[in-house]
């Protein structure tokens, strides 16, 4: 769950410094390899995803990989319109509907793109005190090795929260966290609702850690992590399985 977590920044591509934060994976399918991850994470107007690669660098600032070329879907109802000019119509009109009101719910909640290998991402020793992860290089996953999340499963998965900067601006303080021993309770639309073994009290506990792949206790990817309910113990996941249609879809009509 650590090795295959990836975090993810958001910045101004012209002075690259951390605003907003999230976290990815690496996926393999069809002998390619994708960077997969959630839309509110990736889709912030005026900002640039980066990687974190843990590579050393000269001056001993974190070294970020920019990721280009990301995929993303709109989700549009088209019961009513039977020819193609009446699509476009619809269309026009959603578009300027949403510039009128940027909360409209119309996307899907997963950005994917293609990435050009070699790329070369460390995994930092860490100490959760239980156990400890070994310094290494952060793993892929494969989309031949997901599942369909069960009942009779637990599932967890990694990220970083409770992100923010010394007095002088400067450092950056980023908390991980492991969220294990999650239950699967049932399936809403494109997301798998999970349970955390205790009531979520605050959001800032998971902010940083949307993204991150879901895996079951024998590290098979089910989901993405997306969102949570505070006062339940809701977690939403992105069903892995819609991100592999979405990603024929991209590759059959030249997206990717």
């Amino acid at each position: 769950m650590v090795r295959s977590s990836i975090q993810v920044f958001l910045a101004d591509p012209t002075y690259p410094k951390p605003v907003a934060f999230g976290s990815a994976c690496m996926l393999v399918y069809l002998d390619r390899l994708f960077f997969v991850s959630v839309r509110h994470v990736t889709d912030i107007y005026g900002l640039t995803t980066f990687l974190e690669t843990n590579l050393p660098t000269s001056d001993g600032m974190p070294l970020i990989k920019p990721v280009g070329g990301i995929c993303t879907f709109d989700l549009l109802k088209v019961k009513s319109a039977t020819k193609p000019h009446e699509l476009i119509k619809m269309i026009e009109a959603l578009e300027k509907a949403i510039s009128f009101d940027k909360k409209k719910k119309t996307h899907l909640d997963i950005a994917f793109a293609e990435i050009i290998p070699p790329i070369e991402l460390l995994q930092p020793e860490l100490d959760f005190i239980a156990f400890k992860v070994e310094a290494g290089t952060k793993l892929p996953l494969y989309m031949d090795d997901t599942v369909v999340p069960e009942q009779s499963e637990r599932y967890g998965f990694y990220g970083k929260i409770q992100q923010s900067y010394d007095d002088n601006d400067i450092t950056l303080k980023i908390t991980p966290t492991l969220k294990h021993s999650l239950g699967y309770s049932h399936k809403v639309g494109d997301f798998y609702i999970f349970t955390a073994p205790d009531v979520i009290k605050s959001k800032e506990d998971y902010e940083g850690s949307s993204g991150a792949p879901i895996l079951d206790s024998q590290g098979r990817l089910v989901a993405l992590a997306c969102a949570v309910m505070v006062g339940t113990k809701v977690i939403y996941g992105f069903a892995i399985q819609k991100c592999k249609e979405l990603i024929d879809i991209a590759l059959a009509t030249g997206m990717l």
